[in-house]
């Protein structure tokens, strides 16, 4: 899996824009229910009942799709998820900073951050003030301003930064942790790691 160039990108253009307000948003109600079905099921698994297996194996897939294809954030306190709907959901992480498609400011990486303290850069957006034309128009913004930060040579593959997709202060020391790993090649990714629960199941 992974996105590559059909013919040269030059620096500072945008990919994938035509998608990107199409893309699929679980609100915070929608989200915290499907987060309450997991944990129950993920608790429950020794139990008897064939109901309770069927409900986690489909919840499963909806947390594996909305953590492996997208990310997560606060809306108003609340988590939510938000996943391209285009070929952008299959861009790949960009280790040690090699992307090539990020916001105008990015510079940082999985090996330069500090894993117990986010860079301001990053977490300055994550406690902005209560915007109404924000509120309104909550898709465009989180999912807009991503541009590529050099020439992209036909046949290269994109590159996301992933560190940009950390959407909670809460997740920040072990999404940063799980990205080294898996540029490491330590530790698989959401995606890697539920097929291969799926494969054993």
């Amino acid at each position: 899996r992974g996105i590559f160039a059909k013919t040269d990108i030059p620096k500072g253009r945008a990919i994938g824009m035509e998608k990107t307000w199409l893309s699929y948003f679980i609100y915070p109600s929608a989200h915290s229910i499907i987060m309450e079905l997991y944990y129950w099921a993920d608790e429950n698994e020794d139990d008897e009942e064939d109901f309770v297996e069927e409900v986690f194996e489909s919840v499963s897939a909806v947390v594996g799709f909305s953590e492996g294809y997208g990310f997560w954030s606060s809306l108003l306190g609340r988590s939510h998820s938000t996943v391209d709907s285009g070929l952008m959901m299959f861009c790949n992480h960009g280790c040690n900073g090699t992307y090539n498609l990020c916001h105008d400011d990015a510079n940082d990486s999985e090996d330069s951050v500090d894993p117990d303290q986010p860079p301001e850069s990053l977490s300055s957006t994550w406690g902005s003030a209560f915007s109404p034309a924000f509120e309104r128009n909550l898709r465009q913004a989180l999912i807009s301003g991503d541009k590529t930060n050099r020439d992209i040579k036909k046949g290269e593959e994109i590159l996301c930064n992933y560190l940009e997709f950390i959407g909670r202060a809460s997740d920040w020391e072990a999404d940063v942790r799980g990205l080294q790993g898996q540029c490491a090649g330590t530790e698989l990714g959401e995606i890697s790691f539920y097929e291969r629960e799926k494969q054993q199941a």
